[in-house]
């Protein structure tokens, strides 16, 4: 008897342990979400609930990870290395936080551990600072320690190394053509390490550049009647971005935003259904990020939002309603509607990562990037209702997807896609049939 009360006693002391431990997992998991949550409105209290729970559970690779990022958007390096080379022992990141330690090393001026770690992010295959992503060659060239970098010999060697690797296609932010014959983009074909316009011929399958510049000619959006584009130039050395127009041959360039006009950068625009007007964001200090537009013929300018978070991505329907992505914590965007006619707005998506929204034509519904927070890591398109109801994944097929475009009919949705499963080789072009669900590819190649 006395054998089977000790035994009890141990199946309760187990049981009691196990619910305590799921107890302090959902209260990691709470905390962290309320770090997440006050990213973009008290970086200090952010850094403090993710410090708490690290120190609670160091193997929490996740909050860690948010730590590391919160001290780096603090410009807290030295600590940000501190975490981030934590990181770089687990299995979640090892390779993908190297470019993080470099950068934190420039910025720190310490120039032979910065280009050693750059080598260490080559080597791990995560980044090439050449081909492709956050942490390609235009975001160093960017950079304020880039003048003193250039001139470093393990730099130039590194730099002969990335240039002697295979450059693969790199296609993003798409638009189809209001014929529904051509499709604009930016991509990166040619070698240069920086973004140039093209226009793809769907009919001929034929391929022409458009811009031809160091600088990033990025977001591109065909005007209502086809005959220009308008797309932000982000200037690889001062960092600065103004919107242009370029007719849709390629010729009568023109600047549409100054820093006389509206002081910041300006980025992601869309035309208003009627083409005088272009939406776009503006970012004038690091809590001054909002949408404005701007008239084409008198280059007057409206502010229409005042509130916090990242806006990006902004597309307008023929009732003058606006939906963007606002990136609210730092593990979330979530999607806006907003009338442009009464300044109402509200909040279409909450959780996970919603991004890139895109009008279907007709104006009810919308096309938008996926991102399911902690799942398979795999970005997916989605669609929705205009008011954030009948969620729906359409691109589920084992692949990531991005920038959607639809067709100017409503039933294809054009897309980026990776060139492998793992992203490392560049992305290229892919069309989505909505009512067969095929798939048809479509090969990008340098000029």
């Amino acid at each position: 008897m006395h054998g089977i009360h000790a035994k009890s006693f141990v199946q309760f002391l187990i049981t009691l342990f196990a619910f305590y431990a799921i107890g302090q997992t959902e209260a990691h998991v709470s905390a962290v979400a309320e770090g997440d949550s006050l990213w973009t409105i008290d970086l200090d209290k952010s850094i403090a609930i993710f410090q708490g729970v690290v120190k609670k559970d160091t193997s929490n690779s996740y909050a860690l990870n948010q730590l590391a990022h919160a001290y780096r958007a603090s410009n807290d390096h030295e600590k940000a290395i501190a975490v981030f080379e934590k990181l770089a022992v687990t299995p979640e990141y090892r390779n993908t936080v190297f470019f993080f330690i470099a950068d934190a090393y420039l910025k720190l001026g310490d120039f032979e551990s910065g280009v050693r770690y750059l080598e260490k992010s080559v080597e791990s295959g995560f980044t090439n600072l050449y081909n492709s992503g956050f942490t390609d060659l235009a975001t160093i060239s960017s950079s304020p320690y880039y003048e003193a970098l250039k001139t470093k010999e393990a730099f130039k060697k590194l730099l002969r190394k990335i240039r002697a690797l295979p450059f693969s296609p790199q296609v993003q932010y798409l638009d189809w053509s209001p014929n529904g014959e051509e499709l604009i983009m930016q991509a990166a074909l040619n070698g240069s390490g920086s973004y140039d316009l093209y226009v793809y011929n769907l009919k001929h399958r034929a391929l022409r550049r458009l811009t031809y510049t160091r600088e990033n000619e990025m977001a591109p959006k065909w005007s209502p009647d086809g005959k220009w584009i308008v797309f932000h130039r982000s200037e690889l050395y001062s960092g600065g971005k103004e919107l242009f127009l370029i007719r849709s041959d390629g010729s009568e360039e023109k600047k549409l935003t100054d820093q006389k006009g509206l002081k910041g950068t300006k980025s992601f625009p869309c035309w208003s259904f009627d083409g005088n007007r272009v939406v776009f964001v503006n970012q004038d200090g690091p809590d001054a990020n909002d949408l404005y537009t701007v008239d084409i013929t008198e280059k007057t300018y409206t502010r229409l939002t005042r509130s916090k978070g990242i806006k990006s991505n902004p597309t307008i329907n023929k009732d003058g309603l606006v939906v963007y992505d606002v990136q609210l914590s730092q593990n979330s965007y979530s999607l806006v509607k907003l009338d442009m006619n009464t300044g109402e707005s509200a909040l279409l998506t909450q959780k996970n990562w919603w991004w890139t929204p895109v009008w279907i034509p007709g104006g009810n519904s919308l096309v938008t990037g996926y991102y399911e927070t902690g799942a398979t890591m795999r970005n997916q398109l989605a669609m929705m209702d205009q008011d954030g109801l009948n969620k729906r994944i359409i691109t589920d097929y084992g692949e990531d997807a991005w920038f959607p475009s639809p067709s100017p009919d409503g039933r294809k949705i054009a897309f980026a896609a990776p060139v492998n499963p793992f992203f490392m080789g560049g992305s290229t072009l892919k069309i989505l049939d909505l009512e067969s669900g095929e798939i048809a590819h479509i090969a990008i190649s340098g000029d």
